[in-house]
C-alpha cells in the first residue's frame, strides 16, 4: 500500500510483485509488478473507521451502561463504560429480559 500524486492529487494504489527464479533456457529470471488504484475503498474504510471512533465517544459520554446480546448464541452482557465493574447477577437479569 502507498500514497502516490496521480496529476498533482494522491491516490492510494496496492502494488502487487512476483518474483520468477525460472530458468528459461538463457538464466534469465524476471519481476511482475501490478498497480491497483485502490483509493475509493482505502477512503471509504478511513471514512468509516472515523465514524466508528466519533460514534463510540458519543455513546460513551451520554450513557455508562451498553447491554449487548450476540444474536446467534443468545449470550448477554453488560458492560459498564465508566468502570469495569460486571457482575454474574446483572448478565442473568438481562438474559430474563430478553
Amino acid at each position: 500500500m502507498a500514497e502516490r500524486s496521480i496529476l498533482g492529487v494522491y491516490h492510494y494504489i496496492s502494488v502487487l510483485r512476483h518474483i520468477s527464479f525460472y530458468n528459461y533456457g538463457r538464466n534469465r529470471n524476471y519481476v511482475v509488478m501490478a498497480f491497483q488504484d485502490v483509493d475509493t475503498r482505502i477512503r471509504s474504510e478511513i471514512e468509516r473507521a472515523q465514524s466508528d471512533i466519533r460514534m463510540a465517544a458519543i455513546i460513551q459520554s451520554r450513557y455508562g451502561v451498553m447491554n449487548t446480546l450476540h444474536l446467534s448464541s443468545g449470550i448477554c452482557e453488560r458492560v459498564y463504560l465508566h468502570g469495569s465493574r460486571k457482575t454474574k447477577s446483572d448478565e442473568r437479569r438481562l438474559c430474563r429480559l430478553y
